[in-house]
């Protein structure tokens, strides 16, 4: 009878095995924080895309003859709301070719509601959302002054994204005789990376046409 004779591992082999296990372990614990960094970029995505939304579906309910006004104000360049002070203060308009001073909305809470949300028990309160009141003749100088605008509160964003989006929508004056308001939507939930937010265009038709 032969005896049976047993191979087993040796330390080096041994070494080998956990050291590539070792290796597997950690390659797949980096995938976790990644993917977690990834869902949550993309959930401030979609909130970005629902607070927008709402914003201009919000602006489309307005007075179309003092949103108008107070583009026309601005004197060809977009006119711009930010932050919970826009939604109180007394804004410069045009009416009838006459400037006048007044209150755009009639009810601050809910435009506040919108410029400022709180989501998730986080308030974003550093004008991370701003509304852009485009001028009739939308050209490029109108389109690099609401980059401008972006940068100078959102300086670590990188517009380059945006600036083809925007030279996307540019054109020349509609010719009609209440024409409709163009209306720039931005939201930027996330100030401390370079990605650019959502921005979305909407408008307000005048009250006879909605």
């Amino acid at each position: 009878m032969k005896n049976s004779k047993e191979s087993g591992m040796t330390l080096v082999e041994v070494l080998a095995s956990v050291t590539i296990l070792a290796v597997l372990a950690l390659g797949m614990l980096s995938i976790f924080p990644k993917a977690l960094s990834f869902t949550k970029a993309s959930q401030l995505k979609t909130v970005a895309i629902n607070l927008a939304r709402g914003a201009l579906q919000y602006m489309n309910k307005q007075d179309y003859d003092l949103l108008t006004g107070y583009r026309d104000a601005a004197g060809g360049r977009p006119a711009v709301l930010s932050g919970a002070e826009s939604c109180t203060a007394q804004q410069t308009v045009l009416l009838d070719g006459k400037s006048v001073t007044s209150p755009l909305f009639p009810n601050a809470d809910s435009c506040t509601k919108l410029l400022e949300p709180t989501i998730n028990n986080t308030m974003y309160k550093n004008k991370q959302v701003l509304l852009f009141f485009m001028p009739l003749d939308w050209t490029a100088t109108a389109s690099q002054q609401v980059l401008q605008s972006i940068r100078s509160i959102h300086s670590k964003t990188d517009t380059g994204e945006l600036a083809k989006q925007l030279a996307s929508m540019e054109h020349a004056p509609v010719q009609s005789a209440q024409p409709t308001l163009e209306v720039l939507a931005y939201v930027d939930l996330n100030l401390d990376d370079k990605q650019p937010g959502v921005l979305l265009k909407g408008g307000v038709a005048h009250e006879s046409l909605r």
